[in-house]
Order: C-alpha cells, then structure tokens, then sequence
C-alpha cells in the first residue's frame, strides 16, 4: 500500500520520500504493538502445581515477558475476575483455604467461576485441575459440568448449599475412583445416574446436565420460569 501510495506521486525524489515516511509510520506501528505485547499482553496465564522440593502448591502468573509467583489463597484473572472475587468475599470470611477439604476447594471454585459467567460475554468451558501432593488430574469435563451447574442451581436458590456441597463430594470421589482404576471408559454413565434425582427435581435432562456449563444467568431465567 504504501508503495501504490508513492506511485501516485510522478516526481521521483517526491515519490521515495512519501514512501519512506510510510514504510517508517508502518515500522513505528508495528514496534508498538510488539510493545504492548509483550507488557500489557491480551492474554493472561496461570500455572499452579505442587513443588515437590518446598511440600506446597505453587502458582505462577504469567503475562508476556513477566512471571511472578503469586502468594494468595485464590487469585482470578479475565473478564468475570470481579463477580468472582466477589463470590470469594462474601462466602469465605474469615475462612482459611488451606483448611478445606478437595470437595470444598471444587465447591467453592465452581461456585465462583458461576458468579462470574453472571457477566455479558463471559462464558465458555470451565477446566479443573485437582493438584495434590501426589498428583495433579483434569477433573473428568462430564463430572465438571454436572459439578458447576448443581453451584449454578444452589446460587439460583434452587439447592441449598448442603445439598451442592454434598454433590460436590460425591462428584470428586467418583472422580478419584474412575482414577484410581486407571479405567479408560467414560465415568459418564456413573455422573448420569448420580444427577438423575436431582435434574428430577429441577426438571432438567440429565444429558444436559453433564453435556455443557449453562452460564448462571441462563440458569436463573430456568428457575424463575419454573416457580412462576
């Protein structure tokens, strides 16, 4: 472009002079961008895992060139960080993380990425990953889903909160066990039959329950629908 841009131009001394002021507008461009890349990056990512030398899990922030360890009991990152945060500070006064058992850690983290889907444009597929001291697993994506829409339901008001918690605890044993066996079929049909009375009760299918996340304000607008 910035040569047809010059090429309009008959003089010739007129003409390189135009082009290289462009060729050296699009180089300033370019260099900021890379700038800004690599300082104030879009994109944000966390690495926790057990350090096996210091007996702890550790956390990892990374953004461009940067990486700090992070020394807090839950730190959220994107567009729903607030909602989340928020969860956290109302919920968890006063309690210590280092105090909870996997299943409440799970509760509390399905519970908080909920809240933050509550925002326009945050959605999408949840990951969790258990870390222990033994070893660091991706929770099963069907336990994951029926996990955080059973917090999805308990923030709608539809379950209490032993009841979420309860499930919770199930879900991530079912989940060890399916390990433990080193079975490679799908603990799918197990989830389904775990969920089947509770998407009883909130008139929902259970293959929808363990085949995505609903975002929270869907399952808010099901639950106001049901009881009117």
């Amino acid at each position: 472009n910035a040569r047809k841009k010059a090429a309009t131009i008959p003089d010739k001394p007129e003409s390189n002079k135009l082009f290289e002021a462009e060729r050296a507008e699009i180089f300033r461009e370019y260099d900021e961008v890379k700038y800004h890349q690599m300082h104030d990056p879009p994109v944000h990512f966390l690495i926790a895992a057990y350090d096996g030398v210091d007996k702890a899990t550790k956390v990892l922030s990374i953004r461009g060139v940067s990486a700090e360890e992070i020394h807090l009991p839950h730190y959220e990152i994107g567009n729903g960080a607030k909602a989340a945060r928020l969860y956290f500070a109302e919920s968890m006064q006063g309690v210590k993380p280092s105090s909870l058992t996997m299943p409440e850690l799970a509760f509390h983290t399905s519970c908080a990425f909920m809240k933050s889907s509550i925002e326009a444009g945050v959605g999408g597929t949840p990951h969790m990953v258990l870390v222990s001291e033994k070893q660091a697993r991706s929770l099963d994506n069907a336990a994951l889903a029926a996990l955080t829409n059973t917090c999805g339901y308990f923030l709608a008001g539809a379950l209490t909160k032993n009841e979420a918690q309860r499930f919770a605890r199930a879900i991530v044993q079912l989940d060890a066990e399916a390990n433990d066996a080193g079975a490679h079929d799908s603990p799918r049909p197990k989830i389904e039959e775990l969920t089947s009375e509770l998407c009883g009760r909130l008139k929902t299918t259970t293959h929808d329950f363990v085949s995505a996340t609903l975002p929270l304000s869907v399952i808010y607008r099901r639950v106001n629908h049901s009881t009117q």
